[in-house]
């Protein structure tokens, strides 16, 4: 079993304002068929919606915000789980005033991604 520090992990400079992703289990870390990572989402930011060929996992684990999915809006919070189905488009808003902090999952490696 590897152990991967999330402390020895660089954050990538993100495009999006406001939004902050971490990989923890991917290629780089030896990672053959799955990705894991973190993703904070600063407060009064949004994730857009997106689409991936495969299906996405998210814990959320700090915070409250507001899961997007196709044209659905829920409000999320810490214990929360949400999937979002391989193809349809889905994010998040973060209107709170603090971050909304979650780690997310793949059942792939480097999954596309794909704007709407």
């Amino acid at each position: 079993m590897g152990v991967v520090r999330g402390a020895d992990r660089d954050t990538p400079e993100s495009t999006i304002p406001g939004i902050r992703g971490k990989p923890l289990i991917d290629p780089d870390t030896g990672a053959g068929a799955v990705t894991l990572g973190e993703l904070t989402i600063e407060a009064n930011s949004l994730l857009p919606l997106h689409k991936h060929l495969v299906e996405e996992a998210f814990f959320i684990f700090e915070g409250t915000g507001v899961a997007l999915m196709g044209e659905d809006e829920t409000p999320v919070g810490a214990g929360d789980a949400v999937i979002a189905p391989a193809g349809i488009h889905h994010g998040f808003r973060n209107d709170s005033a603090k971050p909304l902090r979650m780690a997310f999952f793949y059942p792939a490696v480097n999954p596309a991604t794909e704007f709407k």
